[in-house]
């Protein structure tokens, strides 16, 4: 279940927020690590691990 309001901002359990643009309608994942520094496995999050099937 998503917590809705009407700015156009989900919130999901998980504590990552979706941003809806409306323009595109489209969703934009914001979290709060964005602000954290990429670490060095090239995939592009900021998670440790490398998303690949090693």
């Amino acid at each position: 279940p998503q917590i809705r309001c009407p700015c156009g901002v989900a919130i999901v359990p998980d504590g990552s927020i979706l941003v809806a643009d409306a323009p595109t309608k489209t969703l934009h994942l914001v979290s709060s690590q964005d602000n954290i520094p990429d670490d060095d496995d090239d995939d592009g999050d900021d998670d440790d691990d490398d998303d690949d099937d090693d």
